[in-house]
């Protein structure tokens, strides 16, 4: 399917959706109503709500239309949770999935400090839920945006959290990524075991890209800052 008729669909389907909450969240739970595509338990309407909207998102994104993206992604919130927004204390499994990616959107918009309120809110969705993996990814988000506000203490222990769930998880390709990814940015301190351990773990794995970059940011040539690819 080509890219704009993909976009259409997802935005036709999302428009579903827009219609049919007032009427299902509203329906008793025992309610007999015919069924649509989807099922119309309010669970699976937020879990299937979830990742439409957030498709639609990033097909938007994907397409230069980074506003109406962030739109999609608000409305979605509103609907996942009942219009309480991100500081609600439920929603669906793949809530954290849409507080990342909105966070993300709002960081690059430059609204560095509503974007760290809304990844530490899908902090606590993803360990709501009990996802390892999403925690991870949002520890590795609050690192970043952490630095960016200045916060150097607080991204430490998010970056080390990070690499630590994904050690626990035992995805090494993962964990190398995140000690090479997550090198705090100048001016910060370079924790030197995390640079050896990527190094050995790059190797271990055979990722012969990776360890030529961990390699690089063990040895910057002089006055050079660290390489950040």
């Amino acid at each position: 399917m080509k890219a704009d008729s993909r976009l259409n669909v997802m935005t036709f389907l999302a428009g579903l959706f827009r219609n049919f909450a007032p009427w299902l969240f509203s329906a008793p739970a025992c309610s007999k109503t015919p069924r649509v595509f989807f099922n119309p338990p309010r669970e699976n309407f937020r879990w299937r709500a979830s990742f439409l909207y957030l498709d639609l998102s990033q097909a938007l994104l994907r397409a230069g239309d980074g506003d109406t993206a962030n739109r999609e992604l608000v409305e979605c919130i509103d609907l996942a949770t009942l219009g309480e927004g991100f500081t609600a204390i439920d929603g669906p499994q793949a809530f954290w999935r849409v507080l990342r990616a909105q966070a993300q959107m709002v960081d690059a918009a430059g609204d560095s400090y509503r974007a760290l309120r809304l990844a530490e809110a899908a902090l606590f969705h993803a360990q709501r839920v009990r996802s390892r993996l999403g925690a991870a990814r949002v520890q590795q988000l609050l690192a970043t945006l952490c630095e960016k506000a200045g916060l150097g203490n607080k991204a430490e222990r998010y970056r080390q959290a990070a690499i630590n769930e994904m050690r626990n998880l035992g995805d090494r390709r993962a964990t190398a990524e995140l000690l090479l990814t997550d090198t705090p940015v100048r001016g910060a301190v370079v924790v030197p075991g995390r640079l050896q351990d990527a190094m050995a773990l790059t190797k271990e794995i055979g990722w012969s890209e990776g360890h030529e970059r961990a390699k690089r940011k063990s040895n910057p040539p002089p006055n050079v800052d660290v390489d950040k690819s």
